[in-house]
């Protein structure tokens, strides 16, 4: 750029073909570089003054060029949007999506955004999606349990819940019912890698299959790999409806119910209570139950349960 400045300075038109030149990232506006021009007196009208001004003119134009190159990096920085923020998930349809438009997308989004924050959502393996966001290398990562940052020291959790998991096991086959995590016992089990609560509970079993996705873990229960599934009930419903699976069944009571929260890299604790706060006047407005009813409520139909809307939680003291 101080090249492109430095050769055509003097030109009347020079500030037009920059604003032209970066128009594409909305960066500078006409008007505004313009005026900026003017100010320091950069029309070739300005060098055709009285002749004892000549003396002096390669000194003025060299002070005039870094003048001017120190003014359009103030516009530059007045026009730099704020820093958007990484918010890692591993969920799945029809909680998260490449399209932003899952259950956990729009309560992010619109989070945020009533505080005057952009988001990107990107869409990880949960172990990995989790590491990035202790790292710092995203700035944060939902939907988790609590208390990982006993273990994840530079997360901190957001003190609201995003809403209520139900940890259930689907099958084909089998018929038995759910008295807690040993009943799983005498079964062939498969679970995602990097479920902590799946992890630290589904131990001692017949087998034990860990996949990296959704995809993989259904496709183990319909090739008749594995008895039992363990799963979070939304996706796993969303799952066996995209896959066709018709003959599968949800054994009950669910294994655990347990609150999701977010969590935010300890770069962001400033943060933290906002979203919070944020989060809580969502559920009392009714916006929470508007995206819910949109993103997951269309589930209910002809499906082999008729889940209720979560719960709304109150803050974790």
């Amino acid at each position: 750029m101080y090249c492109y400045c430095n050769r055509h300075f003097s030109d009347k038109n020079s500030y037009k073909e920059i604003a032209e030149k970066f128009a594409d990232h909305k960066i500078l506006n006409y008007d505004r570089l313009r005026f900026t021009f003017l100010f320091l007196g950069c029309e070739r009208e300005s060098f055709m003054c009285n002749s004892y001004l000549s003396s002096l003119n390669t000194l003025l134009q060299c002070l005039r060029n870094s003048l001017a190159i120190l003014s359009l990096l103030i516009i530059f920085g007045a026009n730099v949007q704020a820093e958007t923020l990484a918010i890692n998930t591993f969920g799945a349809p029809p909680l998260s999506n490449e399209q932003r438009t899952g259950f956990h997308d729009q309560l992010s989004i619109t989070a945020f955004k009533r505080l005057g924050l952009d988001i990107i959502i990107p869409r990880l393996p949960a172990e990995r999606a989790l590491i990035n966001a202790n790292k710092g290398i995203d700035d944060g990562d939902l939907p988790r349990i609590s208390g990982l940052e006993s273990i994840y020291n530079n997360l901190i959790m957001v003190p609201q819940s995003i809403m209520d998991y139900s940890f259930v096991a689907f099958t084909r086959h089998k018929n038995f019912k759910i008295t807690g995590w040993d009943s799983l016992k005498p079964y062939n089990v498969g679970i995602i890698t990097g479920w902590k609560i799946l992890e630290k509970n589904v131990v001692g079993v017949r087998s034990l299959t860990k996949v990296k996705n959704q995809t993989q873990l259904f496709t183990l229960l319909q090739m008749d790999r594995t008895d039992v599934v363990i799963y979070e009930k939304w996706q796993g419903l969303q799952t066996a409806r995209d896959m066709g699976i018709k003959d599968i069944k949800i054994l009950q009571p669910p294994l655990s119910k347990r609150k999701m929260f977010m969590y935010l890299n300890k770069k962001h604790e400033h943060l933290v209570a906002k979203i919070a706060k944020t989060l809580t006047e969502m559920k009392e407005d009714g916006t929470y139950q508007k995206i819910f009813d949109k993103t997951l409520k269309p589930l209910n139909n002809n499906m082999w349960l008729q889940p209720e809307a979560p719960q709304i939680g109150k803050p974790v003291k």
